[in-house]
């Protein structure tokens, strides 16, 4: 058995990276769509305010909020967005 399967691996044809050339693969649409599907991998367009952001801004606002819950002993629960909530009030 063993010699039957060392021989079967030695007729397998192999390829390596350096044998293989940047042309050999081509992926198409459905096997890309599948595969960041799924990766999680996705493409984001920034548009209007979120493209000239400031992202050095957002770092320090999230580690003041940060701070800000801890030290008052907030749990996620009670931690809102109302960034683009109506409020109705009766």
């Amino acid at each position: 058995m063993r010699e039957g399967t060392s021989d079967l691996l030695n007729q397998t044809p192999r390829t390596s990276t350096d044998e293989a050339s940047e042309d050999s693969f081509k992926a198409s649409r459905g096997w890309f769509d599948n595969f960041r599907k799924r990766t999680g991998i996705h493409s984001i367009v920034r548009h209007g305010e979120a493209a000239s952001s400031d992202v050095k801004a957002a770092e320090d606002y999230l580690k003041t909020f940060s701070e800000l819950i801890e030290a008052n002993g907030y749990i996620p629960q009670q931690v809102f967005n109302c960034d683009e909530t109506g409020l109705t009030f009766m």
